[in-house]
């Protein structure tokens, strides 16, 4: 029996023999862990064409993009951005002051003031003497005296009242102006007065001996405004147009004012000086 179980055992040696693994058996979790070097990946199954890129060189090109994005100290101990990551500097555009993108006012040119086709006289003054009188000035008016004094006086011109012409004439004297017809004047009437072109306009004041018109309160207002006009348009209502219609209206020139108030002026003082 013992020879048969050698045999046995002789003929399972032959027909399955033993064979021992030199393959190392694979390191258990702690020891890989404890091993901190990487084991270079295996790259036999890999074409050529598609080789990875060595993971140094990854770990390298990380490393440079890192240096690159840090802020190192320069000499003064400030922070300072690497050369390669310096910007262009830029000058930032100046606004423009407030002061210089104001709208401006549009500039409005006057237009020059025409040049009167009459000449005025007003710069050189009437030469005369008392013996000379009555002399007319600039065509519109006529200087007079009655030796006690001196008067200024319109160029007369007629004008119909409603019942026929009555004359019409403006004289200056030294205590009023009067407004001479001989028509009975009728103050009831409205929207009457004297309006001269520059826009002056003077109401009617007080009848004298029914035909007559006395300014005395607006006497040195209407020599003023006389100067700087051209026209005065009177507006007056007359008694034969009863009943109360409308007033009537009539223009006297009043220009060269200036050069006539003078000469009345000096027609004055040459009577109190004899």
């Amino acid at each position: 029996m013992g020879s048969a179980l050698l045999h046995g055992c002789s003929t399972a040696t032959k027909e399955t023999p033993y064979t021992v693994s030199t393959q190392p058996e694979p390191a258990t979790q702690t020891e890989q862990s404890a091993d901190s070097k990487p084991t270079e990946p295996n790259n036999s199954g890999i074409r050529a064409e598609h080789k990875p890129i060595p993971f140094e060189q990854v770990l390298k090109e990380e490393e440079q993009k890192k240096t690159q994005q840090k802020v190192y100290l320069g000499k003064s101990g400030k922070p300072k951005v690497p050369p390669a990551l310096k910007q262009p500097e830029t000058t930032p555009k100046a606004e423009p002051k407030k002061e210089e993108i104001a709208v401006k006012p549009d500039v409005v040119v006057k237009a020059p003031k025409p040049t009167p086709t009459t000449p005025d006289v007003s710069a050189e003054p009437v030469q005369f003497s008392i013996e000379e009188l009555p002399i007319t000035i600039a065509d519109n008016w006529i200087l007079k005296t009655d030796l006690s004094q001196c008067s200024l006086h319109s160029q007369t011109q007629t004008l119909d009242d409603g019942a026929g012409k009555t004359p019409i004439t403006l004289i200056l004297s030294a205590t009023n102006w009067l407004l001479k017809t001989k028509s009975d004047i009728d103050l009831s009437y409205k929207n009457t007065g004297i309006d001269l072109d520059t826009g002056e306009h003077f109401d009617l004041e007080t009848v004298v001996k029914d035909t007559n018109l006395e300014f005395t309160k607006q006497k040195e207002a209407m020599i003023a405004a006389f100067k700087q006009a051209s026209t005065a348009t009177f507006s007056i209502g007359f008694w034969p147009t009863w009943p109360v219609t409308e007033p009537r209206t009539f223009t006297i020139s009043v220009s060269h004012f200036a050069s006539a108030h003078q000469a009345w002026q000096s027609c004055n003082q040459m009577l109190t000086a004899r």
